[in-house]
């Protein structure tokens, strides 16, 4: 995910990552291990958010050039009546 960061083409696409992973180590944090691993005071816990949020920012700045990305534009196409659709990517 630090490598895609790094690419500009690739930012959005490394922050998804970064999200997922971070996630899940939040989430480990939360239900399993505990804030407080082997005596690190929360320090792990608090760079695990510190990279979700900042993953977060940097998706939100990038989505739309993940979206560029998606193969499948045309299945968020919804024909609701003849002559009216809903196009959910402005393209």
């Amino acid at each position: 995910a630090s490598i895609l960061i790094l690419i500009p083409a690739t930012t959005g696409i490394g922050a998804l990552v970064a999200l997922g992973v971070m996630s899940g180590a939040i989430f480990f944090h939360l239900t399993v291990f505990g804030i407080e691993v082997k005596g690190n005071e929360g320090l792990l816990f608090a760079y695990a958010i510190i990279v979700f949020i900042s993953s977060f920012i940097l998706f939100i700045l990038n989505y739309k050039r993940i979206i560029l990305l998606w193969p499948f534009k045309a299945l968020f196409s919804v024909q609701q009546m003849p002559g009216f659709t809903i196009n959910f990517f402005n393209s």
